[in-house]
């Protein structure tokens, strides 16, 4: 046999019976080709290691690595394993590279039953051309394995087998240019439990920001989770997942235009676009599109429409020279889902933009819809405007004056679909469904000075508040929580003043408590049964919480909504809490005097403040802390 003949006869070709007849002379014309080999292509299996479980399973791909100069028009692989530990779950996909490089299938594969019957995958191809063969690394094919049980020791190999007549080798020619045959180790762990995770948020109102938190998990950390989804890796319990900041919802979008840019009515006008929301949610502020020649004074404004003598809001613009404009609240306002409102923008110089027919049919974006106009009633009518100021009630040919609303909804839900402990054991399917309500942001209907919760002999919690007035109070449920968000439970009720308008001082001991955290709230209840919840304030048994100054939240802050800074003393200590502006001049003092151990929570009112950064701070007789607060 020359060596012609042999290049176009590989060796998977021959015959059991032709090599039993021929075996020595076959053997020593291999090691004859073998001992003039170029040494130039490994054929190796990646990953070379693999880990994985009971069950699990795991791709490995075959690869011809050129380590020398050289060429291949044949390559052909026999993989051995042990089908008592690992089974062929789908047919080996062979790479493009490899079909391109080697067009010509010589040894195609078997049914996935006779691999997994005699434990070994085969494989091979090759090229008759002169031309044409590959000189660079390829991946030749992939294979994907499932573990059937965790051998002793937990390791089974993957091999390629080097004896005829099921030798794996890469040949150009009639030399054999194989170098390195290298397989991969496969560590099998016993079948995991499948981790469990439960997920919650941080408190919000008026439509904030608020984190989304691993409250809980069972199995390895950290966990990568699968919430709406998106992916979120590494997460340990307690931690924050992601920051959810709420989108705005809009009528239109910013490529949105009218058709007619610079109107005017030689007069003041007021001009605006009636909306209902399918969601409960918060309005922040008023959009309008400004023709490039409109100026004057803008003012956005929201109406309730059944109650349109007085705005729910406004705020005046800082415009730029035209395109669309915006500006907010100096406090979000809550709607209700299926109520009609206006938004408006009055001009002191009359100048509007306007496009005729648009409330001909509704415009309708995600919560958001502006109904259409029969250009008649202003009870049906859209599109409005009204010389002067005021709520718009007039309309004319259904034209929209493009003034837009500033949406946030109020609710959203997030579904938690995959967790994955860090030793890989996952668990899928619909595993949590958490809605986050975001309520508005209110004070009580009682000026609250403070409020705090204190440790006492590791079994109880006094809870402290004290106010400065009170108008129909009708008294004070206290409130237990375990995690301060969920699950809180009514321990007492303490009677309130009625009207008041002196300091009061009042307290509740929390007894019979095992050690650990506790979290409370005041629900303060009208005479008539309204009712507000105040902030959340906690104590920690049987340990000693450190020093602590909190930031202020909601930060930034404003107009007549209060904001709170907490704070926490490992013992009862003499405190100053002072608030400076950027000069350093002292604004006011907030709190002073001893205070007991545990966390205080001080409410502040920062409506006659100008908008701008401010810095407050902590001093005890050993500790001192400063933090940044935002007014706008």
């Amino acid at each position: 046999m020359n060596n012609l003949a042999l290049s176009s006869l590989p060796m998977y070709l021959l015959s059991t019976r032709t090599l039993r007849v021929s075996a020595y002379f076959i053997l020593s014309l291999f090691l004859t080709l073998r001992s003039g080999a170029q040494n130039a292509v490994n054929i190796t299996m990646t990953p070379s290691t693999v880990t994985t479980t009971e069950n699990g399973t795991f791709s490995i791909t075959v690869n011809a690595d050129f380590v020398a100069a050289g060429t291949i028009n044949a390559l052909e692989t026999y993989i051995n394993f042990n089908p008592l530990d690992l089974e062929v779950i789908s047919t080996p996909v062979v790479a493009p590279e490899a079909v391109t490089a080697l067009p010509q299938v010589q040894l195609d594969f078997v049914d996935i039953a006779t691999m997994n019957t005699n434990g070994r995958i085969a494989y091979g191809r090759n090229i008759s051309s002169p031309t044409g063969h590959p000189s660079a690394d390829f991946p030749f094919f992939t294979v994907t394995f499932r573990a059937l049980r965790v051998p002793p020791g937990g390791v089974t190999t993957l091999s390629f087998n080097t004896t005829l007549p099921f030798q794996t080798f890469a040949l150009e020619g009639p030399t054999n240019q194989t170098n390195l045959l290298l397989g991969s180790t496969v560590n099998i762990g016993a079948a995991c439990t499948p981790p469990t995770a439960t997920i919650s948020n941080t408190a919000t109102c008026n439509g904030q920001s608020f984190n989304l938190v691993l409250q809980s998990a069972t199995g390895t950390a950290p966990f990568d989770l699968v919430i709406n989804g998106n992916t979120y890796n590494n997460v340990n319990i307690g931690g924050v997942i992601t920051t959810i900041a709420p989108p705005n919802e809009n009528l239109w979008t910013p490529a949105d235009a009218p058709s007619d840019l610079d109107l005017n009515d030689a007069s003041d006008i007021e001009v605006g676009t009636k909306f209902t929301a399918s969601v409960n949610g918060f309005v922040r502020g008023v959009r309008f599109y400004k023709g490039p020649s409109s100026s004057g004074t803008f003012t956005g404004k929201l109406y309730d429409f059944n109650n349109p003598a007085t705005p729910l809001a406004n705020a005046n613009f800082v415009t730029s020279p035209s395109g669309w404009q915006q500006v907010l609240f100096s406090s979000p306002v809550a709607i209700t889902a299926g109520t009609t409102y206006v938004v408006s923008v009055y001009s002191s110089t009359g100048d509007y933009s306007s496009s005729d027919g648009y409330f001909n049919v509704p415009l309708v974006s995600g919560s958001l819809t502006a109904p259409a106009g029969d250009n008649g009633t202003t009870s049906s009518s859209n599109g409005l405007y009204l010389y002067g100021s005021g709520m718009p009630i007039n309309s004319y040919n259904n034209s929209s004056y493009f003034v837009d609303v500033v949406f946030t909804p109020a609710s959203f839900t997030y579904n938690l679909t995959s967790v994955t402990g860090d030793d890989g054991c996952i668990n899928t399917g619909a595993l949590q469904t958490l809605s986050v309500t975001s309520p508005a942001c209110s004070t009580l209907p009682v000026t609250l000075l403070s409020l705090s919760a204190t440790p006492q002999d590791n079994s109880k919690v006094i809870v402290k508040w004290s106010t400065s007035s009170e108008i129909n109070n009708k008294g004070f449920e206290v409130q237990r929580s375990l995690d301060g968000r969920n699950n809180w439970q009514t321990i007492a009720f303490v009677q309130g003043a009625g009207d008041s308008y002196s300091v009061k001082n009042y307290s509740y001991t929390d007894g019979n408590l095992v050690a650990r955290r506790y979290f409370y709230q005041l629900k303060q209840v009208d005479i008539d049964g309204r009712y507000k919840y105040s902030m959340v304030v906690s104590a920690n048994l049987s340990t000693r919480d450190g020093y602590s100054l909190e930031q202020n939240f909601p930060n930034p802050t404003g107009g007549s909504q209060y904001t709170t800074i907490r704070f926490t003393l490992p013992r009862r200590t003499n405190v100053t809490l002072s608030l400076y502006d950027l000069s350093g001049r002292l604004i006011q003092t907030l709190a002073t005097g001893n205070r007991d151990a545990g966390t205080h929570a001080i409410p502040f009112d920062p409506s006659k403040l100008s908008t701008g950064l401010y810095y407050y701070k902590l001093q005890t007789e050993d500790f001192t802390d400063t933090k940044k607060m935002t007014v706008r």
